[in-house]
């Protein structure tokens, strides 16, 4: 890099990346490949905590409370069950103990935000990490 007046700097570093985004034609391409190197790499050190992890969902039938109740039950809690397990194996494969490890599979229960809200919904759609000094 050169300044107005033509002095050049040279730096040498190491950056992380955690989010890469590869052209595919006329599409773009993001692949998430750390996310879970990384909460693993958190998670161990805290070797002093219990870590539940919560699987969350998103509900398409918000707008009708016996469809709502009926997809929650059928579709969103095994859902976010499996979702949460994955998470878990996954962390168990990196080194994470599993014996400090559960799962709760929480559906739709608790969205973060509103699920009529069609832009930002996608939100609801996680995995958290809950630490409990054992």
């Amino acid at each position: 890099m050169r300044d107005a007046l033509g002095n050049k700097t040279v730096s040498q570093a190491t950056a992380s990346v955690d989010v890469l985004v590869l052209r595919d034609g006329e599409r773009l391409r993001m692949v998430i490949a750390r996310i879970l190197q990384r909460s693993a790499a958190i998670l161990t050190k805290y070797p002093g905590y219990k870590i539940t992890i919560e699987g969350h969902a998103v509900m398409v039938y918000w707008y009708d409370p016996a469809k709502g109740r009926q997809e929650q039950a059928s579709v969103l809690v095994p859902l976010s069950k499996a979702r949460a397990e994955a998470v878990k194996k996954a962390l168990v494969d990196l080194g994470v103990s599993e014996a400090r490890m559960s799962t709760q599979d929480l559906g739709a229960s608790r969205p973060i935000v509103r699920f009529s809200d069609l832009d930002s919904r996608w939100k609801n759609r996680r995995v958290e990490f809950i630490l409990m000094r054992q």
